[in-house]
């Protein structure tokens, strides 16, 4: 798979991309497998910044990849991966 938009959301102030099983490829990343890469965010609080990293997420594209929807969630509740091939919107893009 290939995740889009990463680049993108390197040049933000508020959020990091840590890189782990990803290679670069003409039309972005290409996941290489496992959890491919960690997109975190700044913010005055736990729940700010999870907002804003999900909202940065929910910008990439791509396809082969899927999402964790549980980390720094409220009470460390587990919630399923959302499958992508399609990514966190149902268009073709997810291990973020």
């Amino acid at each position: 798979g290939h995740i889009g938009g990463l680049d993108g959301l390197e040049k933000r102030d508020d959020v990091v991309v840590f890189h782990a099983a990803t290679r670069r490829a003409s039309d972005g990343w290409q996941v290489r497998g496992g959890r491919a890469a960690y997109v975190t965010a700044r913010a005055a609080t736990r729940a700010a910044a999870r907002e804003r990293a999900y909202a940065a997420v929910a910008d990439l594209g791509g396809q082969g990849w899927r999402v964790r929807r549980d980390v720094a969630a409220a009470g460390g509740a587990a919630a399923a991966p959302t499958t992508a091939g399609e990514g966190p919107q149902g268009r073709s893009d997810g291990g973020a």
